[in-house]
């Protein structure tokens, strides 16, 4: 697809394919040291959270629509555990949100400790969602 964009949008780029390891070390790069740089994320992703990024236009829709999480389950879940079901039904995170969660995990190097860091920065909104399934009992 960026090929795609490339050619469509006639920008002065060449494309370097590389790990996503090696794309954030140049991010990184080039963020510090102000310099211009286009790098090829999906969103949510942590560097959004930890870097101030714009998107560029994409009038042709080349790169798609944007996609949405849901949750699903083996039918008659919802019997068994409403309190659960309640509490994924209320569960919401915005790709801001999303994205500085994977931020945490990234900065700690574990998702235990990540999530629990990201849990004390925003546990009025974890509350929200365990409201949800308390008042489902």
């Amino acid at each position: 697809m960026t090929d795609e964009a490339i050619t469509a949008y006639d920008l002065p780029l060449t494309q370097i394919n590389s790990s996503e390891p090696a794309m954030m070390s140049a991010l990184d790069r080039a963020y510090r040291t102000q310099q211009p740089i286009v790098v090829t994320l999906w969103n949510p992703h942590w560097a959004f959270a930890d870097y101030d990024l714009k998107y560029l236009d994409d009038p042709q829709g080349i790169y798609g629509e944007g996609d949405t999480i849901y949750w699903f389950s083996r039918q008659g879940f919802g019997e068994d555990d409403p309190w659960l079901t309640a509490v994924l039904d209320a569960w919401h995170m915005s790709d801001e949100s999303l994205s500085e969660l994977m931020s945490q995990i990234e900065e700690r190097g574990d998702p235990v400790a990540g999530a629990k860091t990201w849990i004390a920065d925003n546990q009025e909104q974890i509350d929200a969602w365990l409201a949800a399934g308390q008042a489902a009992r």
